[in-house]
């Protein structure tokens, strides 16, 4: 009889694909073992040729082939149970390691000891699993067979593995025998628990059961994919075809950890992933964090093309993640070219949520999930151990989300991932912050200087608000591509609609917040080409735009600059171009900039230095105003908000252990708004069948989670 782990799949073959998958993680055993101890991989090996025998099972044959009943026991538990007859003298640390890991690979410990533990061995808990493991017995005689050939098959990659496995006995009785004596319960769990609840594990074993856990996890997830391999980054990359800049040869030869702070214009990008290149050992992960989901969009299309070299059967050496990012995968593959060439986009996007391309784009929301203890973190720490790590734009967050990105980072330089910040405008006191917790060398930061003298925008101050000028802007705008941006959706609307008014041939774009995914979308791939757009902070960090002059609502300074740079991004134009900035905000604008003081004091350090900046404002000068605005760091109440974050997250860090259920409660908390799809498409989105429902994203719109609990408190919100 051939055992079976799946309807079309048999239990060796898939075993076998899980154990292909570790071995093809062998250039990652030393950053893995320097984490989680010596013979990690041996023991997730040997885990990995057992977790399945206990689907020997006749009961859960049966329901596989169609022949019986549904199996109502957990598999993982019998797996356990038949590894109680190994001699584990050769290695008798690794036991629990072994066991733990097979027991937990698709249920924690908390669940598994709710419904299934044989503890005490009166208890109705022991008779279930005593009953179900005489179904072992019939198969037992193939099952063994099974085991034989793995035994052979792990003997030149992993021998302490092979070694141990070849101990099994091969009278079944006495298996079966073992097995009631020993239970897993008994002899693994009740241990485990003991330990967590009195300390007695250290931070080194914490780290190893996480990596036991994550890891195991990911190569049987891959396997039942159909994936018997994780892809790898070349050293042979090319990113800089033509000669480096002064930042991306220093890039290119930095060792460990790093922060650049350099211009938009110098090749940021490039320089980050120089600095991967000459820190890969051989198959490290590499994240690209960014903070919109516009942003991630675009760099996933740019590093995608560049690192496949046009090849699509390389595309997915690149993967995207953020809360949306199945629904721009599957729409960007279903276009004809791709339909043609017959990629298939749900495997693609099934990739992208697992340890299988190299470099993954993304938010530092998805790492914050393994920290925060969301289902699935040892997975998340198992992908992210001895990684590399490119933050960019790291100024952006509010001071709450720097907290736990300060926080996050610790964690994971404890598993041996390595950072590269930048930014184009980060201020001494938080690049000083980042350097002295993450132990990064004076060295190992550079501040650019190269265009020191670069003037790209020239800034004019203007009295009054921006709303009330719109007469003003309409003039300026007949001969110059103009951006307009403003700090509220409800504002921005009440100026586009007015500059319409005015010049309705005029191609325009509005852009913010709340227009829904397919909408938005039409509208980021087009705003470049209007003639002018009115949009909320949304264009701040997310779009490649281009535009001749710029008006502008009162923001603090780094916002400001990186608004500027959406006019004369690169610096070509021969002469700086304007930018206007209005003193006077809307009236809800402290509710976007909580601590309007930044606001204030950036408004009067650009007035001091008016005339100046007037005929042009260079990058010393604006590294010189972010210096100024932020001389005295966070306000006090900033520091507070800073500080408890950073400290809550670790402290509840502290508290995490593998193999437990993690709660999703505290992580997602932190956003503030709330997806939600508009009554009038309900219709729409409930017509969508199959793969199809990845498009009901389309109709997703966000709105703040004040609206939301408004709108619900007017029975205006119905929950599917």
């Amino acid at each position: 009889m051939v055992l079976l782990a799946k309807p079309d799949e048999t239990l060796l073959e898939h075993t076998r694909a899980t154990l292909s998958v570790l071995a093809s993680m062998s250039d990652l055993k030393f950053q893995h073992e320097i984490v989680g101890g010596s013979n990690l991989h041996e023991s997730i090996a040997l885990a990995l040729a057992l977790h399945d025998a206990g689907k020997a099972a006749v009961g859960f044959q049966e329901m596989l082939t169609g022949h019986g009943a549904p199996w109502r026991y957990r598999h993982e538990i019998l797996s356990v149970a038949l590894m109680t007859s190994l001699d584990f003298e050769a290695a008798p640390e690794i036991e629990q390691d072994v066991a733990l890991a097979i027991l937990t690979h698709h249920k924690n410990i908390d669940t598994l000891w709710k419904q299934y533990s044989t503890y005490p061995k009166g208890g109705a808990g022991f008779a279930n699993y005593e009953a179900h493991l005489t179904e072992i017995g019939a198969n037992l005689p193939n099952l063994l067979q099974q085991l034989s050939v793995l035994t052979d098959d792990l003997r030149k990659g992993f021998p302490l593995a092979s070694g141990i496995l070849s101990t099994l006995p091969r009278d079944t009785s006495g298996i079966i025998t073992t097995a009631l004596d020993s239970d897993p319960f008994t002899k693994y769990v009740i241990p485990l628990r003991r330990g967590i609840r009195d300390g007695l594990y250290s931070e080194e074993i914490k780290r190893r059961f996480m990596l036991l856990k994550g890891l195991t996890t990911v190569c049987d997830h891959l396997a039942s994919s159909g994936v018997n391999e994780i892809r790898k980054l070349s050293r042979n990359m090319v990113f800089c075809k033509y000669n480096m800049r002064e930042c991306q040869a220093w890039a290119s030869k930095v060792s460990d950890s790093a922060i650049l702070v350099a211009p938009t214009g110098l090749g940021k990008t490039e320089a980050a992933l120089l600095w991967a290149k000459n820190n890969l050992a051989g198959g490290e992960r590499v994240f690209y964090l960014l903070p919109t989901v516009a942003s991630i969009n675009k760099m996933y299309i740019r590093l995608r093309d560049q690192l496949s070299r046009g090849s699509q059967s390389k595309y997915d050496v690149v993967s995207m993640l953020h809360h949306k990012s199945a629904y721009y995968l599957y729409k960007y593959f279903s276009d004809e070219e791709y339909l043609d060439a017959k990629i298939d986009a749900r495997a693609i996007i099934a990739r992208s949520r697992k340890m299988y391309s190299p470099l993954k784009v993304t938010t530092p929301f998805q790492p914050l999930k393994g920290v925060f203890g969301v289902k699935g973190y040892e997975r998340v720490l198992g992908e992210i151990a001895g990684s590399l790590i490119v933050v960019d734009e790291i100024h952006t967050y509010n001071p709450h989300v720097t907290g736990l990105l300060l926080a996050m980072l610790s964690v994971l330089r404890s598993y041996g991932a390595r950072f590269f910040l930048m930014s184009a405008t980060f201020p001494s006191f938080l690049k000083d912050i980042f350097q002295h917790e993450l132990s990064i060398p004076d060295s190992n930061v550079r501040i650019d200087r190269t265009l020191d003298r670069r003037a790209r925008h020239r800034v004019i101050l203007k009295a009054g608000s921006l709303e009330e000028s719109t007469d003003e802007i309409v003039t300026r705008m007949q001969s110059a591509r103009t951006l307009v941006i403003c700090n509220t959706v409800s504002t921005a609307c009440r100026v586009y609609d007015a500059i319409k008014r005015e010049l309705p041939d005029r191609h325009g774009i509005l852009l913010h917040s709340r227009f829904m995914l397919k909408d938005r979308i039409q509208k980021e791939e087009v705003i470049g080409n209007a003639d002018f757009a009115v949009a909320t902070q949304a264009v701040e960090v997310s779009l490649d735009l281009d535009y001749d002059q710029m008006f502008t609502e009162p923001a603090p300074i780094d916002a400001l600059l990186q608004r500027f740079g959406r006019v004369n991004r690169q610096g070509t134009r021969k002469s700086p171009a304007p930018v206007h900035v209005f003193k006077e905000g809307g009236k809800y604008d402290s509710f976007i900039y909580r601590n309007y003081e930044r606001v204030k004091a950036t408004l009067r350090a650009l007035e001091e230095r008016a005339p100046t900046l007037d005929k042009g404002l260079t990058e010393v000068a604006a590294r010189e105003i972010v210096e100024h605005v932020y001389d005295e760091g966070f306000s006090c109440e900033e520091q507070v908000e800073f500080e408890n974050a950073r400290d809550d997250l670790l402290n509840w860090w502290n508290e995490l252990f593998a193999f437990e259920q993690g709660d999703a409660t505290q992580f997602y908390s932190l956003f503030e708004s709330v997806d939600v799809v508009p009554a009038k498409y309900e219709k729409d989105v409930e017509c969508l069948r199959g793969s199809e429902r990845v498009k009901a994203l389309e109709y997703v719109v966000s709105v703040p989670v004040w609206a939301y609990c408004t709108m619900e408190d007017h029975n205006l919100v119905r929950h599917v």
